[in-house]
């Protein structure tokens, strides 16, 4: 027999459709001899009907089925729908139930449970698996012969009672399941729900309808070792600083454990530190407090401030809020007196007087938090210790302390004798050590000699680090809104002329105490003291010192005289300039050959131009000028438009003068060859402003190596790259070298006098002919051999006997030399050692 199968559980067919309104009556042998309309005009192949045959039409085997949601889904055909027993049948199929599965999927295949056991032996036993200690963790039951959890839906402490007792215990309490770890297996219980006068789990109501139940939801217990009132509620402080502050736990029901910082007050932990036998104490919140583990206890805890025991303010179990990110800590004092309440010391910093303030509290050192304490409150702090004043030291500048951190928010109004006598409160839950305040107390708040000045770290006596005496104290100046007018005022008070500022960048860090910033001097006052400051330095470091550079003579004598130094040559080198009675170097930006000509002209040259910084020696010393613009017409440098700020400077932008010997065209133009293997070929160089210079390589050709070589008076010649030439020193005059090939001299060619991109490694080379002439001009030769046969071959050439290069010369090659040699034939070819060659001295031609 068989079933129909809907089109909606059948694949689509191709191809056409021959039947629709199919009727049969059950008895026909053939679908054909049933009744059937064969126009299948309106039906589409999404509607083709199957048949599920049966394999066997026999009774035996029936009844076996497939697991419901919280099993796998099944595959193959889905049997049995809308299933009612009456529950007195022997099998399955006695049921009513229903084969049309139209709306049905392997989604919804059911699935049982079968119990391994229905017997009453062990059933309802009880176990505590995955926990901290063996009193606490997940609970799980035997029922049925089979353990497994329970859902921890509408279960509260009263069902942990009954489970604990049930398991040997006192009592206990309910674990949430978020704390609990997920069991695996089966979901025996929901919905649990005690009286508390039960002895065993099973004996209150509960039921298996686990339909909304997963391991998520797992419950446990934790059951308590001990009921009895002895040592109940005992304290102890664990992983503090010391042993009077740190995690507060408590000995409940037998085990100890932490106190949640819920709503946990200063109130509280007074009466904690009092049962453990301190004075008072004031509350550690969570974040200074180590984590602890095991059980928490308490929360909500809340104490009127007379209870002798904690357990004795009100609280509760509930701790699902609760983590051990929660534990609070207490800190008790190890002394209420007041005797020595309230000292203070400084923990040194960069002298005895300045560093990290700590105060004694409680018979404990501890530190000042650095919220809203201002200079007023370091006044006070600084006169209690017996300095004159003081100032504030804002945390970044001061060494992190450890231990307690006593008080925060204090706020002082002057006139107090004593920094405990200011307004404070000990609610550090905002504060760390890296807030820990600092102050800076003054050794002197006598007039005399404040305001002195001196100038340390410098080139000379004259430049430097600037620094001031204030309060008794040597320290420096913050360069912030520091500028020249204020540097002359200081300059001035120290017996000089006038001076400029130095910036930070150029000045060596000082140390200790840091005295004055945002300086604004109008230029008439006699001291620095005299113009405006302010003494809030906080944000200032020794890296923003401020420097000055004295001028040792303001009068116009000598004044811009120039000199050049550390060149080459006299007429070369590295520019210097007589400023303010002192020599300094000046910067390269903006300097150009319109001011190097300016300059080579004050020096009593006709002419020059600029050597950038790469390729002249630092100076040292003072900086004078920069952003030299000149005309060219201007007869001294310092008739040129300049500035003084150096502060985008270095000795590593010192500019060089190269200046001309000679502007005259006469005998400007000669060519010379210099360090080769012989007279007619190594270095070129020209004589060009009255000096002998290189050329540079670039562009440089053949052609170009025929001119130089005519004028030197041979018939032609070849470039030799620089690579093959020995490196020149002095002036290199030329660059981009272009000649036609017509021109009689060389600098009747095109180049350019800009050799800023080259250097003596670009030095260009010329090997010119001995003979241009036909005669001798394939003559061959060998020498150096064994015999007079061998050796290595010469050939003449351009009237000058030269070597072969071996690249790609085979026995063809040198039977044809040999037969030119009058020889008939060759044994071998022999590779011949490369010969040494001397050096040739200079030979200048006219």
């Amino acid at each position: 027999s068989g079933k129909m199968h809907p089109a909606s559980l059948v694949t689509d067919g191709k191809g056409a459709i021959w039947l629709n309104e199919v009727h049969c009556s059950g008895s026909e042998s053939k679908l054909l001899n049933c009744a059937y309309n064969d126009d299948s005009t309106n039906c589409r192949h999404n509607e083709d009907v199957g048949i599920h045959c049966f394999l066997s039409c026999s009774t035996e085997d029936q009844g076996i089925m497939h697991p419901p949601r919280i099993t796998h889904n099944g595959n193959g055909v889905i049997w049995l729908n809308d299933v009612t027993c009456s529950g007195s049948e022997g099998r399955l199929l006695n049921c009513s139930f229903e084969i049309n599965i139209e709306h049905c999927s392997h989604h919804d295949d059911v699935g049982v449970h079968c119990f391994l056991s229905c017997s009453p032996e062990n059933e309802g036993s009880l176990r505590i698996m995955s926990g901290f200690a063996v009193n606490q963790g997940r609970l799980d039951i035997n029922y049925k012969g089979e353990w497994g959890t329970v859902c921890g839906r509408d279960f509260e402490n009263v069902d942990a009672e009954v489970a604990c007792k049930q398991l040997g215990y006192c009592s206990g309490i309910m674990r949430l399941p978020r704390i609990t770890s997920n069991g695996n297996g089966v979901i025996w219980l929901n919905e649990v729900q005690c009286s508390g006068s039960e002895s065993k789990l099973l004996n209150c109501s509960f039921n298996n309808n686990i339909e909304h139940c997963s391991h998520h939801d797992d419950v446990g217990v934790h059951c308590f070792l001990s009921c009895s009132p002895e040592n109940e509620g005992s304290l102890r402080i664990m992983s503090g600083f010391a042993v009077n502050h740190g995690r507060l736990e408590i000995n409940y029901k037998g085990e100890w454990g932490t106190v949640c910082g819920r709503d946990f007050e200063n109130v509280d932990a007074e009466v904690a530190c009092r049962q453990l036998g301190h004075c008072s104490g004031i509350m550690d919140p969570p974040i200074h407090t180590t984590n602890g583990n095991g059980v928490i206890w308490l929360t909500d805890v809340k104490c009127s401030g007379s209870e002798s025991r904690l357990l004795n303010c009100s609280f509760n179990n509930n701790i699902e809020h609760c983590s051990h990110h929660d534990d609070v800590g207490v800190h008790c004092f190890l002394s209420c007196s007041a005797e020595d309440e309230g000292g203070l010391r400084i923990i040194p910093g960069f002298a005895d007087n300045q560093g990290r303030l700590e105060i004694n509290y409680r018979d404990e050192w501890g530190t000042v938090c650095n919220k809203n304490f201002e200079n007023v409150d370091a006044e006070v702090a600084c006169k209690q210790l017996g300095y004159c004043s003081g100032i504030m030291h804002p945390a970044h500048l001061i060494s992190n302390g450890d231990g307690v951190i006593w008080f925060n928010d204090v706020k002082c109004s002057g006139s107090e004798s004593k920094l405990q006598n200011c307004s404070f409160n000990n609610n550090i839950q905002q504060c760390n050590h890296h807030d820990d305040v600092g102050v800076h107390c003054f050794l002197s708040c006598s007039a005399e000699d404040e305001g002195d000045l001196r100038i340390i770290s410098g080139f000379a006596v004259n430049q430097g680090r600037l620094e001031v005496k204030y309060k008794g104290e040597w320290g420096t100046v913050c360069a912030n809104d520091f500028e020249n007018i204020d540097a002359e005022v200081a300059c001035r008070q120290l017996g000089y002329c006038s001076g400029i500022m130095h910036p930070p960048g150029i000045i060596s860090n000082g140390n200790n105490a840091i005295w004055l910033k945002d300086v604004m001097c109008s230029g008439s006052e006699g001291k620095l003291l005299n113009c405006t400051y302010k003494i809030d330095t906080s944000q200032c470091s020794h890296h923003d010192d401020v420097g000055i550079h004295c001028f040792l003579s303001c009068s116009a004598k000598d004044e811009g005289e120039l000199r050049i130094s550390a060149g080459f040559a006299g007429n070369q080198g590295r520019l210097e300039i007589n400023y303010k009675g002192e020599w300094g170097t000046v910067c390269d930006s903006n300097f150009e050959d319109a001011d190097a000509e300016v300059a080579c002209r004050q020096l009593g040259y006709c002419s020059g131009i600029m050597h950038p910084a790469g390729i002249i020696r630092n100076g040292n010393g003072a900086i004078w000028l920069n952003d030299v613009q000149c005309t060219g017409s201007e007869r001294v440098l310092l008739n040129c438009t300049y500035n003084n700020d150096l502060s985008l400077c270095s000795h590593n932008k010192d500019v060089g003068v190269h200046c001309f010997l000679s502007c005259s065209t006469e005998d400007g133009d000669e060519l010379r060859i210099a360090d080769g293997y012989a007279l007619n070929q190594g270095r070129l160089e020209i004589n060009y402003r009255g000096e002998w210079g290189t050329v540079c390589y670039k562009n440089f050709g053949d052609v170009d190596a025929e001119v130089a070589c005519r004028q030197l008076g041979y018939c032609s010649g070849i470039m030799q790259p620089y690579d093959l030439i020995r490196n020149g020193r002095n002036a290199i005059w030329l660059t981009e070298v272009k000649c036609s090939g017509s021109e009689s001299k060389l600098l009747n060619c095109e180049y350019n006098t800009d050799t800023l991109q080259c250097n003596h490694h670009h030095d260009v080379g010329v090997h010119c002919f001995l003979s241009c002439s036909a005669n001798d001009q394939d003559s061959l030769r060998i020498t150096d051999g064994f015999a007079e046969n061998q050796g290595r071959l010469e050939v003449r050439y351009k009237g000058e006997w030269g070597t072969v290069c071996d690249r790609y010369f085979d026995n063809v090659d040198a039977e044809v030399a040999c037969k030119q040699l009058g020889y008939f034939c060759v044994l071998r070819l022999n590779q011949i050692p490369y010969p040494k060659f001397n050096y040739i001295p200079i030979k200048t031609f006219q």
